[in-house]
Parts: structure tokens; sequence; C-alpha cells
């Protein structure tokens, strides 16, 4: 008989408000949380240098994946 089980796979999404259009755009997926913070620090720096404001987010996702044994 088949052992069955669930893992999470847990992944980053990083995304940019457009207020034009009043979406949320994708701008990265990444699988820790610390380099989810980087690409935002990474953006906002280049923000304050075109004098451009943007809202960010980070957005968490679990993936169920079936393991089979």
């Amino acid at each position: 008989m088949k052992d069955k089980s669930l893992t999470d796979e847990v992944m980053y999404e990083v995304q940019c408000y457009d207020e034009v259009n009043k979406l949320w755009n994708f701008l990265g997926k990444v699988y820790s949380e610390k380099s989810a913070e980087n690409i935002i620090e990474t953006n906002t720096r280049i923000d304050k240098s075109t004098g451009v404001v943007y809202e960010y987010r980070i957005v968490k996702l679990t993936i169920k994946k079936e393991v089979v044994k």
C-alpha cells in the first residue's frame, strides 16, 4: 500500500500597486521572506531616486504537494 502525505511548499510573491489601473502588479516570486524584503528595499531606493512612490506588499503562498512513498 502506498503512503500518501501532503507537504507544504512556502513561497513569497512581491507585488506593487498601480494607482492608474487599480491593480496589484507582480514583481517577483522567491522562497524566503528576507529575499522578498530585499526586493522591496531595492525598489524603494530606485523610487526615491526617480521621485515616484509605489505601495508594495508581500503575499505568502502555500502550495500543498502530495508525496507518494
